[in-house]
């Protein structure tokens, strides 16, 4: 029955969405579970003709993200929608995610009434709740680091045998990658780190080309390799400026972020070298092999 019911929405997203009142339709109750069962490629082609969105499609390994930024007026529940985006990956989760104005506490609060759910708080502002006899759906609201709130509608599927023997599971997904900077660097530790500061991280020998970290938490996290005694961090970054090696203090990348999801395997090489890092994070204070709690 849960079959044909995502059917059923699809067949009703395959006509462009130009109307907002349409839109938010299919960005709460049981429209966002529809949305969120949609491939994100599909939904990017159902969204071809609304007005005041701005779509970027992402593939990645195992999977792919829609992530879409609204410039006009969306209301989803009472609240203003300034961002959202859905996504797959290998593990079979299908998300949707709102980014909404009003706090996560708020967001609870009024996702409660209309969504008609008990949540179950997980944490500093972090709550959870599911549809009564659905374990495989869940809700999910929690904070930003801009102070705005998320509302997550996700759909679980088991985690095929191939995902998990490569080292990822349910909960937990795995980064790995070379490590591609000139230098000859001492031991270090390589970690994904998320916006509260909370790291995953794993040994790599002296010298070693290659990192892998797994249990890493489902986030938006940074990769950057701590190494005992040295100046330089290799990272994940985007070229900036064009530095000959060893050159002391040139800025050549600006850090970027990358979405990890449950099940999921990424490739993430670090081809940028920095000497100096935002505050927030120059040290880590977390030991070799440790990572995040799920």
């Amino acid at each position: 029955m849960k079959q044909l019911s995502i059917l059923a929405g699809a067949l009703f997203l395959a006509a462009p969405l130009a109307h907002a009142s349409g839109l938010a339709r299919q960005l709460s109750g049981s429209g966002a579970w529809t949305t969120a069962a949609t491939a994100p490629a599909a939904l990017q082609q159902q969204l071809a003709g609304a007005q005041g969105l701005d779509c970027q499609l992402e593939h990645y390994a195992a999977g792919s993200t829609l992530d879409c930024v609204v410039r006009r007026p969306l209301s989803v529940m009472g609240m203003t929608v300034s961002e959202f985006y859905v996504s797959t990956d290998a593990a079979g989760s299908r998300q949707l995610r709102l980014v909404l104005m009003p706090p996560a506490a708020r967001i609870e609060r009024i996702a409660a009434r209309a969504l008609k759910l008990t949540f179950t708080p997980g944490g500093s502002d972090h709550w959870t709740g599911s549809p009564p006899g659905d374990a495989d759906r869940r809700v999910e609201i929690g904070p930003r680091e801009d102070g705005r709130g998320e509302l997550a509608f996700v759909i679980d599927e088991p985690l095929p045998a191939d995902v998990a023997a490569a080292g990822a599971t349910d909960r937990t997904g795995v980064i790995e990658g070379a490590i591609a900077i000139p230098d000859r660097l001492p031991a270090m530790r390589v970690c994904a780190i998320d916006a509260r500061g909370e790291a995953a991280c794993q040994a790599v020998a002296a010298g070693a080309n290659r990192y892998r970290i797994t249990g890493v938490r489902p986030g938006t996290d940074w990769v950057i390799g701590y190494a005992s005694g040295s100046p330089v961090h290799p990272a994940y970054a985007r070229d900036f400026n064009a530095c000959p090696a060893g050159r002391p203090g040139c800025p050549n990348g600006i850090l970027r972020t990358i979405a990890v999801h449950a099940g999921q395997v990424l490739r993430v090489d670090l081809e940028q070298r920095f000497e100096q890092l935002p505050a927030n994070l120059r040290r880590i204070d977390v030991a070799p092999t440790a990572s995040r709690s799920t």
